[in-house]
């Protein structure tokens, strides 16, 4: 009954999101770091990522780096938004987060959890290839590099994300939606 409710949910935010997809991130009230006041504008070209940090998981500080590569090399196609969910730290400290670790994208706070809850977020890191009208067009894991835990490849042999974003720009169907992501747990 659970699953069912969710999917139904899910399905609801999708079309709702489709409708008017800036307009419900703008009532998400996202507090940028950098005190732009509306995050729709950020959201100028046809798809944006969302990746979802949180500044004490070594799994997002790892992939940083790995995201800021993939923001480089797409950057001129796709937004790029990160995303900390949650009260559990105070706004210097998502700063200090951006200035310690190579983040070159827009970072919002996600303090009421509007936009985790709408994009279904469990995660950190965990990331969304979002469309300009809001559909989700794959959601989870950056990679292959982390197993579990605590346990990581030595070479990284599919990059989901990467994949995903270029199905996507060639007009084609993400062949891999959904990855389970690696990392810890978003507290709701």
């Amino acid at each position: 009954m659970k699953t069912a409710l969710f999917v139904i949910l899910l399905l609801f935010n999708q079309t709702v999101s489709a409708q008017n997809w800036r307009h419900a991130v703008d009532s998400f009230h996202l507090q940028t770091l950098n005190e732009r006041k509306s995050l729709s504008q950020a959201l100028k070209k046809s798809n944006t990522v969302f990746i979802f940090f949180s500044t004490d998981c070594p799994l997002s500080q790892k992939y940083t780096l790995t995201l800021q590569n993939i923001f480089n090399e797409y950057q001129s196609y796709i937004d790029f938004i990160g995303v900390f969910p949650g009260q559990e730290d105070e706004k210097e400290k998502y700063k200090k987060f951006q200035k310690t670790y190579p983040v070159p994208y827009e970072l919002v706070w996600d303090k009421q959890l509007k936009l985790t809850r709408f994009l279904g977020a469990t995660t950190t890191p965990e990331v969304f290839l979002v469309s300009q009208n809001g559909k989700i067009l794959y959601h989870g894991a950056v990679d292959d590099g982390v197993i579990s835990l605590g346990s990581s490849r030595k070479v990284v042999t599919k990059h989901y994300l990467i994949d995903a974003i270029s199905q996507t720009l060639k007009k084609e169907t993400v062949n891999i939606p959904f990855v389970k992501p690696v990392g810890c747990f978003i507290e709701k």
